[in-house]
């Protein structure tokens, strides 16, 4: 009666819809196999948990020790789901000194391409354009209007061109299908609008504009491909965006962009 009722018990769990099984629930090798979209659907992340904090680090003089300890461990890397690495890399503690070690963001990102595993693996991971979609779509800066913490804005604001920049560098964008360039444009535009509206900084809008603007490149939109030169906007494109100069050609050129291909 007893292995009947075992039976039984099995038998449900293996059943049961994706929001009642519990994070591992399969065997394989004996070894628990994840189930990302259970932990997704519960708000899981199985971000990795850092052994140093930013300010941590300080205890290291040699910068390569620093981005020794920050690199993720093999075996959790690669059972890591994707919508825990992309929380991961955020909460990288050296991913301000490595996007901006550099004059452009493209050749920050680059470098971090080849520092770090975690950006390594999400860069290579197959559903990671819809995890950081996901990710993005929750940015809108209207977020902010309910903190007064001045400090709290700066942080929530910087997290939010992060997201733009990490989108907008090309190994990330170039795997992107058309319609989910397409969707980030569209949510770009609103982004935008919504910085405008709350008084980001020029930075700020620039990080937007260069997300948009290289996706519109990776869409291979003429209108704008041919514009490059006498608009001035290459460096920002470029990921210049600390000295480039703020230019809405690209909002123009998007806007135009989604109103020929909505019939599409």
């Amino acid at each position: 009666m007893k292995f009947l009722h075992f039976l039984i018990t099995i038998l449900l769990l293996v059943v049961t819809s994706c929001d009642e099984k519990p994070p591992f629930i399969e065997e394989e090798e004996n070894l628990p196999v994840k189930c990302c979209t259970c932990l997704e659907d519960q708000g899981i992340s199985d971000k990795y948990i850092y052994p140093y904090k930013k300010e941590e680090l300080k205890q290291f003089d040699d910068y390569m020790e620093k981005l020794e300890v920050c690199q993720i461990p093999e075996d959790s890397l690669k059972n890591m789901c994707t919508i825990g690495l992309v929380d991961t890399y955020y909460d990288f503690p050296l991913l301000f000194h490595e996007i901006f070690s550099t004059s452009s963001v493209k050749m920050g990102l680059k470098r971090l391409e080849a520092t770090f595993n975690g950006f390594r693996e999400l860069v290579s991971r197959i559903d990671m354009p819809e995890k950081l979609i996901s990710n993005y779509n929750d940015a809108y800066p209207s977020n902010l209007e309910s903190i007064s913490d001045p400090i709290e804005i700066g942080v929530l604001q910087f997290q939010i061109n992060f997201k733009e920049i990490t989108m907008g560098y090309d190994s990330i964008c170039e795997k992107f299908t058309s319609e989910q360039r397409r969707s980030v444009i569209e949510f770009g535009l609103k982004i935008l609008d919504g910085k405008r509206k709350y008084k980001h900084n020029e930075f700020s809008i620039r990080c937007t504009l260069f997300l948009i603007g290289n996706m519109l490149l990776k869409e291979k939109y003429q209108p704008l491909i041919d514009s490059i030169e006498n608009n001035n906007i290459e460096p920002l494109l470029n990921g210049l965006l600390i000295h480039a100069t703020t230019t809405f050609v690209i909002e123009d050129y998007a806007k135009s962009y989604l109103v020929q291909t909505s019939n599409n």
